[in-house]
């Protein structure tokens, strides 16, 4: 007489709409069903549209920005600009200054919070939204390109980065490790994988939450707090290789 769930055969390949009367979510409908949902992506920005993503000191000073989008040919593009004071823009960014996505955030952190370094400014904006304190480079993966002179300010922080589920990313993943880890309280390195068996390759955090939907946040922090420790000294260096080498998906570090 007091039904609790409600189910309707999608039409036309939309999904399942599935309504529980109890308040659960459609994800534990879903899970305890053991089914997966298969909402379709959020479009993507159109070919033309640009993103730009500002860059400012700790203290919250403007410096340049990146313009993430698209030339006439489809093709994505990177470039930098800053404001020129008469309304307008120049090409590039001031040499010399310290380029952190997100550098402001860490200025009032304490120590012992936990701070998130991400590959990207989408990644970043991402946590962001779910009140996570976040960072990323400014120059995307590869070797070295994490700014050595922002390390300080990850100090007795707990740190957990966020990989792409790719070679470049893991590596560089591994190399922000590196170099956080001598100051930060502890250091852990996510890969989604677990989360995500079949998660397609350069796929990331915004991906994730994207194909599974935001409610699937705290499966991610479980996942973090589930993270084995692994204790390290000067052998830090060795650690971070062999995972590297042995594709290890499960690495996480604590400093002393």
């Amino acid at each position: 007489k007091n039904p609790s769930l409600s189910w309707k055969d999608g039409e036309d390949g939309k999904p399942v709409i599935v309504k529980c009367h109890a308040g659960c979510s459609r994800n534990a409908i879903l899970a305890s069903l053991g089914m997966e949902d298969h909402l379709p992506r959020e479009a993507l920005p159109p070919k033309k549209s640009n993103v730009a993503y500002p860059y400012y000191t700790i203290d919250g000073k403007y410096l340049a920005e990146k313009v993430r989008g698209y030339d006439d040919s489809g093709k994505h593009t990177t470039r930098w600009r800053r404001r020129n004071g008469k309304g307008g823009f120049m090409s590039g960014r001031v040499k010399g200054e310290l380029y952190l996505y997100g550098l402001p955030n860490l200025k009032n952190v304490r120590d012992g919070d936990t701070v998130y370094i991400a590959e990207g400014e989408k990644d970043v904006e991402t946590l962001r939204k779910h009140g996570l304190v976040a960072v990323s480079g400014p120059d995307g993966a590869g070797h070295n390109k994490f700014p050595q002179e922002a390390v300080k300010w990850f100090a007795k922080k707990k740190v957990v980065i966020f990989q792409d589920n790719d070679e470049v990313g893991k590596a560089f993943a591994q190399d922000e490790a590196a170099a956080v880890s001598k100051v930060a309280e502890s250091v852990k390195l996510i890969d989604l994988q677990a989360l995500w068996p079949d998660i397609p390759e350069h796929a990331d955090i915004s991906d994730y939450l994207q194909r599974f939907g935001d409610g699937m946040l705290p499966k991610v922090l479980k996942l973090i707090d589930s993270k084995r420790l692994l204790q390290v000294s000067g052998v830090l260096t060795i650690v971070l290789l062999l995972a590297a080498l042995f594709g290890s998906k499960d690495v996480s570090l604590i400093a002393f």
